[in-house]
């Protein structure tokens, strides 16, 4: 098997029951549902990797108004990243407070 990097993309739907409960997830905890989704990638990982540090890459919003921008410019605009630590075994809902600090730090720099 050769090896190639092509990547892809795979859409996909949450049901809109999951997503009224991320919501309201969100709005108890002050959190945006990007954080959500990355605290439950966080999770992940960690499951995976039995890591308690993991580091997780996006991009920072500014800088990319205008459409033609982010075609072009794409990925190496402004990447952040994000560090969550799992010491201690945290409950989903301290982690979501641990990313949703992060994420405002590593945005608002």
């Amino acid at each position: 098997m050769q090896r190639t990097f092509r990547g892809a993309l795979l859409p996909f739907k949450l049901k809109q029951e999951l997503m009224e409960s991320l919501r309201d997830l969100g709005r108890r905890e002050g959190a945006t549902l990007f954080m959500i989704l990355l605290a439950g990638l966080v999770v992940l990982l960690h499951r995976y990797t039995n890591q308690e540090d993991i580091i997780v890459g996006t991009l920072a919003p500014s800088g990319r108004k205008q459409i033609e921008f982010q075609r072009l410019l794409g990925y190496f605009l402004n990447p952040v990243a994000l560090r969550a630590h799992l010491s201690g075994d945290p409950t989903f809902c301290s982690l979501l407070g641990q990313m949703r600090e992060v994420t405002l730090g590593g945005h608002l720099d």
